[in-house]
């Protein structure tokens, strides 16, 4: 019980954090934004960990990392502008992630996980979940690109905004996307 709540608010953590920042920064509370972070982030991994092996407990610490990290650096530093650093490593991390599965012999990160709901797929569905997992490693170059900008040049309402919001509003375009043409792609076998 107590894993599946430390699971749920590490996700809660991660959506908004971007929120998080902009409103401990707009306040001017640097060192104490950054106290709370690492504070709440180091607690979430510990109960997560609680009784697993080093293996575990490091893919459980790889969400938590850009947080934990960006978060020490600016408590150690006072530098509020690290905390703005953390989508852009989110996005280029899950940018790596979904890359190395299009390598030959690999299975392509949307093709995992469309057989998890039709373990049997037609070669045009095959090449639809490539083609769609090619498009995400696009969102995530872009997205990475926009949050550099935006943590480098704009004001941190604007980053706030872009970061805690508006890029879940393009994900969810692209989720609805994605769910609306797929029929078109999960037909016969026409290889």
């Amino acid at each position: 019980m107590l894993d599946r709540v430390a699971r749920i608010a590490t996700v809660v953590l991660t959506v908004a954090y971007p929120l998080l920042v902009w409103a401990g920064l707009s306040r001017g509370n640097v060192r104490a934004t950054a106290v709370t972070l690492v504070g709440v982030g180091g607690a979430l991994l510990l109960l997560r960990a609680r009784g697993r092996g080093w293996r575990d407990v490091g893919a459980l610490a790889r969400p938590l990392l850009p947080t934990l990290v960006a978060a020490a650096a600016t408590g150690l530093t006072g530098d509020p502008a690290l905390l703005l650093w953390a989508p852009v490593v989110v996005n280029l991390g899950l940018l790596a992630g979904f890359g190395a599965t299009l390598r030959p012999g690999r299975v392509p990160m949307i093709e995992r996980f469309a057989r998890l709901q039709h373990p049997e797929l037609s070669a045009r569905a095959r090449r639809w979940c490539r083609g769609v997992t090619t498009l995400w490693l696009g969102f995530f170059a872009a997205n990475a690109v926009a949050s550099a900008v935006l943590a480098a040049a704009a004001p941190l309402s604007w980053w706030a905004a872009y970061c805690g919001g508006g890029v879940y509003g393009l994900i969810g375009l692209l989720l609805v996307g994605e769910r609306v043409l797929r029929p078109r792609h999960d037909g016969g076998d026409d290889a």
